[in-house]
């Protein structure tokens, strides 16, 4: 019997030995089986908490006893077989095991369907990794680039060209004008706007009823005004999107704004004011202070919401109540209480929902619109014994807000009466630290500016450009526009008992003649406190501030991108 046993070990080594092609067969196939396990199972094992010592053990025993059956069974390609059968056992063991304990939709199946499925999610995740831009819906579901087959790709990748090379520039928001002739399309860089290229009228159609479908919007209203939101994830990180859209005889529009929650949350003292202008601002948060109506004005576009928050939010609404009237919330305030007009609704005009929120008692109110005379009579009727209240109202200066606010109200001694503070301010862009060029300005200009060359020393202007050894190249900060965020400019009028006698006696002039001479700082005069601290240019002053700038088409100036 020995003998026997010593022959047939002795047959099988010597067929081994033989056949060099036979040992590497049993090689692959051992190493082929231990990447499956170590690469998956193992991992597997781990993830769903499955023992993994209990299960490496069993696949380590049976790999042995499929190896030992591969060379000590006599025949080879009896052995061969043999081994692997029992090398697969293991696998096919932990297989079954494993659907036991697993959920349902991470069981492993051969089936053609699960097989498929497993196809086109891998097809779909290389379609992924190549998309530029990465989209979540409203309801926080990614939306997945759809196959090159899917007529949705090509919509895709042009909402991609639409929104990148805005998300790249650092664009706060895009507008899209769609028309029968095509649309035109504009993207809003630091308060600029600059076109980007036109797109055809199918195209825009598709790429709005895509925006609209991703911010759970109704795709085929095209008339009625809507809001939605959703997410991208871009080059400078996940942006929130909020998707305006509205449509009339002449065609379809859309806005989109990038973060305009973030862009609103700034406190008081971050918007430029100059601190001889804070100091009347801050004495409003004094309780004893706290009466009496603040009128805040703005040009379209230039500031006055986020000023309108910034003001309500200096106020602490936990020791003091604070409420709002608003036709949208742009931005959350902390405790406080923010209510929305309902336009709908036939039965409440503004001035009686102004009227329901003022008999709560409210310390601090901000009414972000002031549509009529009756609104102006209520908001006005407390005085300045009721409580503080911020009204936002578009204007191009001080002078404009006062004669806007005494024709809505009817009454000069009354309009009067009620006021407290008017702030009047423009945004201007900030230059670009990275790049910016000083230079020391002429006498002439200095003249023309009522300075002398010993209260100022350099002066900036915008750039773009930065040098690199010997090579001039693009500020990679700024993306070549030599501007970088925004800065306001304000003029803030507080009303004491002689400006408000002026006032009450329709003499405007007189009234801003005695606020000059209690030193209240001109807009120009805030602009150029902020060339001489290099924060702007000339050239930004002129173009915020002059006459030219105050039509809203100038203010908005659209020209070839920088970048």
């Amino acid at each position: 019997m020995q003998y026997s046993i010593e022959f047939l070990l002795a047959d099988a080594s010597s067929e081994l030995l033989l056949s060099p092609w036979k040992p590497v067969l049993i090689l692959a196939a051992a190493i082929a089986w231990a990447w499956l396990v170590s690469t998956y199972l193992d991992k597997d094992a781990q993830y769903f908490h499955l023992d993994r010592a209990r299960w490496n053990g069993f696949h380590a025993a049976t790999a042995g006893l499929g190896l030992a059956a591969m060379f000590f069974i006599p025949t080879f390609w009896a052995s061969f077989p043999a081994g692997l059968l029992i090398m697969a056992s293991s696998i096919i063991v932990y297989w079954v095991a494993r659907n036991k304990q697993v959920p349902e939709a991470q069981r492993f199946s051969l089936t053609k369907s699960t097989f498929t499925e497993r196809i086109e999610a891998r097809k779909v995740a290389k379609a992924n990794k190549s998309a530029a831009l990465r989209f979540t819906d409203s309801t926080g579901h990614e939306r997945r680039l759809p196959m090159a087959e899917d007529p949705g790709h090509a919509t895709h990748l042009q909402t991609e060209d639409l929104l990148g090379p805005a998300l790249q520039a650092r664009a706060s928001r895009v507008d899209m004008k769609i028309t029968k002739q095509g649309a035109v399309s504009t993207r809003t860089v630091d308060g600029v706007r600059f076109k980007q290229p036109t797109t055809s009228t199918e195209e825009a159609v598709a790429i709005l009823a895509y925006l609209k479908e991703l911010a759970g919007l109704d795709p085929e209203e095209v008339r009625r005004r809507q809001k939605g939101h959703f997410k991208v994830d871009g080059p400078n990180g996940e942006v929130d999107v909020v998707l305006l859209a509205a449509g009339s005889s002449a065609g379809q529009s859309m806005r989109l704004e990038f973060d305009l929650a973030t862009r609103l949350d700034k406190p008081i003292d971050a918007l430029g004011f100059l601190p001889s202008q804070l100091e009347p601002i801050n004495g409003l948060l004094a309780a004893e202070q706290r009466h009496g109506i603040v009128l805040i004005g703005c040009p379209p576009e230039q500031g006055s919401t986020t000023l309108a928050y910034a003001l309500t939010a200096s106020h602490d609404a936990y020791i003091s109540h604070v409420r709002t009237l608003e036709l949208s919330v742009d931005r959350v305030l902390s405790g406080v209480d923010q209510n929305v007009y309902d336009t709908s609704n036939p039965d409440i005009d503004f001035a009686t929902a102004v009227q329901s929120i003022l008999r709560r008692d409210p310390d601090v109110m901000l009414c972000r619109a002031l549509p009529d005379r009756a609104t102006a009579t209520v908001l006005a009727a407390p005085g300045r014994k009721g409580p503080l209240i911020y009204i936002e109202d578009p204007g191009n200066s001080i002078a404009d807000m006062i004669r806007q606010w005494v024709k809505k109200m009817g009454d000069v001694s009354e309009a009067a009466n009620a006021l407290t503070m008017i702030i009047n301010g423009r945004v201007m862009r900030k230059l670009c630290p990275n790049c910016r060029q000083g230079y020391k300005p002429s006498e002439a200009q200095l003249k023309a500016l009522g300075m002398t060359s010993e209260k100022v020393g350099e002066f900036y202007r915008a750039s773009g450009k930065i040098q690199v050894k010997n090579k001039i190249e693009q500020c990679p900060v700024c993306n070549g526009s030599g501007h970088l965020g925004q800065t306001g400019i304000y003029e803030v009028l507080s009303i004491n008992s002689a400006i408000r006698h002026h006032l009450a006696q329709g003499d405007l002039k007189s009234a801003l003649s005695h606020a000059r001479r209690e030193k209240m700082i001109y807009l120009q005069e805030a602009a150029l406190a902020k060339v001489v601290s290099g924060d702007t240019s000339l050239e930004e002053v002129g173009r915020v501030t002059s006459s030219k700038t105050k039509s809203k088409e100038s203010q908005t100036k659209e020209k070839a991108s920088p970048a």
